[in-house]
């Protein structure tokens, strides 16, 4: 009995799992039952070790294995060895080696420029991304943060010893309007099948209506005040005396003032004679009737 893998040799960064599809080849001349095996991982990792159906003398089975590398695994090489155990004890066990290395990022520079971000809603940075190494690394960028919406473009690079890349990125969130200004934290990591490179920022938002702003609109809404305060004084005075009685004087005309008195004169001299005394006396009656007053009937 025989065991091969696929590959022997797998780049994998922290925290990925690995595929590995196994070939059981039973080259002997009974039947075998495999079990599968993974040493060097530790168990919870380790997904597809069991025991497989019977194999035909002559016959293989491909079967696959995953392993799951811890999200804190340090830069290095792991060798796992995939076993095969035959429970019918017929055949000797058999091995197949695999080397997982995760690489060193220590050599990658990240900076993101600039580091504080301010603005309403939006605001704009860069990523510079240097490879201080000797070799030629590929990078998967990504930025996160709580109630963000952050992109990088492009997102994945390649680059060579000594390399340099500017990745443009944007930062998005809704606006507080009349809060106080918000600073949110936002992580940006470079990482490909190597150990994880971060750099933090914040974005620090400034309110719908800022100091000044709000400065003005007190001012407006206390003269809106007093101007209606103003207006509803006045309306009441309006109205007070639009509601008081109205005094009318009626005033005789001086000519009308002037005949009664000369009427009166004439009828007092009518003890002399009855006629001019009566025709004075008619007289003075028709100016008193002129004025408004009682007429006296002889």
């Amino acid at each position: 009995m025989k065991v091969s893998l696929d590959r022997t040799r797998v780049d994998a960064a922290p925290g990925a799992t690995v595929t590995l599809a196994v070939t059981v080849h039973n080259d002997g001349r009974f039947p075998v039952t495999p079990e599968l095996r993974v040493n060097g991982a530790p168990a919870d990792q380790v997904t597809g070790a069991r025991v497989l159906p019977p194999v035909p003398a002559g016959a293989s089975w491909t079967s696959e294995v995953t392993v799951t590398l811890p999200v804190d695994a340090p830069a290095g090489a792991r060798r796992l060895a995939v076993t095969a155990l035959d429970r019918s004890g017929r055949a000797e066990p058999s091995s197949a080696h695999v080397e997982i290395v995760t690489g060193s990022a220590a050599n990658v520079l990240v900076r993101v420029s600039p580091r504080e971000l301010r603005g309403r809603m939006r605001s704009r940075f860069a990523v510079h991304v240097h490879n201080q190494g000797e070799g030629t690394v590929e990078l998967d960028l990504r930025a996160d943060g709580d109630g963000m919406h952050l992109r990088l473009k492009p997102g994945r690079i390649t680059l060579p010893a000594g390399g340099f890349v500017r990745v443009r990125g944007r930062a998005r969130a809704t606006r507080p309007a009349l809060a106080r200004p918000r600073r949110r934290p936002f992580l940006v990591t470079a990482q490909g099948t190597t150990t994880p490179v971060t750099e933090g920022g914040s974005f620090e938002q400034h309110t719908l209506l800022d100091g000044i702003l709000l400065k003005v609109v007190g001012v407006v809404a206390v003269i809106g005040l007093w101007a209606a305060g103003a207006v509803a004084m006045m309306s009441r005075l309006d109205g007070a005396t639009q509601s008081a009685p109205a005094t009318t004087s009626t005033v005789a005309p001086p000519s009308a003032i002037a005949g009664g008195a000369d009427g009166s004169a004439t009828g007092g001299s009518g003890s002399d004679g009855s006629g001019a005394g009566a025709g004075g006396g008619s007289s003075g009656d028709d100016a008193q009737a002129a004025l408004g007053g009682p007429t006296t009937t002889a």
